[in-house]
């Protein structure tokens, strides 16, 4: 026999409340995600499925906080450069620092525009201010890596110029690679 009280009743429909609420937030969340993207044919795949999910979970928090995305840019500067500086050692520890700082200012990388597009507090400023951060990673790191992992009968010459010709193809040849993400 079917046994209904009030007591159950209300339990239900508080459950589906609960349930239905959940599906909103996530929802809005899905939302707020895919508004934080760039379009997707300037977005690259690792950008597209690493960077940016992770970046997401940085920018959704600091939507309502004062934190502004060029003082991310700053800190993506930053924590980029650290990470070259660490490579530069060129010993394995350093190696291991120096990558996860660099994953790190990636991810940072794409939350200063995500962080933006969210806020809507995107600018032709800050866009340069991303792109020159970009770059400061970019040499750095590829400089760092260099120098810093070479061996000693190598000429530097030769090191400094396959980084700087590396770092420029990167950047400045269509097709080579689309735009770094911000």
């Amino acid at each position: 026999m079917l046994n209904i009280t009030l007591g159950s009743i209300l339990q239900f429909r508080q459950c589906y409340f609960i349930s239905n609420s959940l599906k909103e937030v996530g929802i809005s969340l899905f939302k707020a995600y895919k508004n934080s993207l760039k379009p997707l044919e300037v977005e690259e795949w690792i950008d597209l499925f690493l960077f940016r999910p992770l970046g997401f979970l940085v920018a959704y928090p600091l939507v309502k906080t004062p934190i502004s995305p060029n003082f991310i840019t700053l800190l993506s500067g930053i924590v980029g450069v650290a990470g070259a500086w660490f490579i530069l050692y060129g010993n394995w520890n350093g190696l291991y620092i120096g990558a996860i700082l660099y994953l790190l200012s990636n991810v940072l990388d794409c939350t200063d525009g995500q962080l933006a597009r969210l806020k809507q507090q995107y600018s032709r400023y800050g866009r340069i201010y991303d792109g020159v951060a970009d770059y400061v990673v970019g040499l750095t790191v590829f400089l760092a890596i260099g120098f810093g992992c070479r061996p000693e009968n190598y000429s530097i010459h030769g090191m400094v110029v396959t980084c700087i010709l590396r770092w420029f193809c990167q950047y400045n040849i269509p097709g080579y690679a689309s735009e770094p993400c911000s």
